[in-house]
């Protein structure tokens, strides 16, 4: 009554049992390894939004670092500017004497006040000289810097 099974015949048997069971296995490993690629990309796609986070982060603090340096330059400017002008207070710009060659500038700018009654000495006059000619004028200015603001400001006496 026994029948007597082979070691081939219970392979084969073992085989068409686990075979569907294989299948199966297989699919699921399948489906495993298709989340978990899914799930990697997921993570990168949120270690990309993290760092667009940062980077927009960044951004901002650059965008505010930008606007303090351009205000801080606005007002460097400022100053600057009103520093030159402060410099240039013992200044007097004279236009329309015409250049002769081998010309001095601070005789020309004493005779210019004698003409108009006022006294300029050689001490009082610091420096001057001509700027350079601009396509616009035809005659250079000239620039005299004065050793005290009140020669400057020294006005011809007025008529009565």
């Amino acid at each position: 009554m026994g029948t007597k099974l082979t070691q081939d015949s219970l392979i084969k048997i073992l085989d068409d049992k686990l075979k569907p069971l294989l299948t199966k296995i297989d699919k699921v490993v399948k489906s495993v390894e298709f989340l978990s690629s899914k799930y990697d990309e997921l993570e990168k796609v949120n270690s990309i939004g993290s760092q667009q986070h940062n980077l927009h982060v960044e951004i901002n603090a650059l965008k505010q670092e930008v606007f303090k340096i351009s205000n801080e330059l606005k007002m460097v400017k400022k100053k600057n500017n009103d520093l030159e002008q402060y410099t240039r207070r013992d200044c007097l710009e004279i236009r329309g004497i015409p250049t002769k060659s081998m010309e001095n500038t601070n005789e020309i700018v004493r005779n210019l006040g004698s003409l108009i009654d006022v006294n300029i000495s050689p001490e009082d006059i610091s420096t001057s000289h001509r700027l350079p000619k601009s396509n616009k004028v035809s005659e250079s200015a000239i620039i005299a810097k004065f050793t005290r603001r009140d020669v400057r400001d020294n006005k011809a006496p007025t008529s009565h």
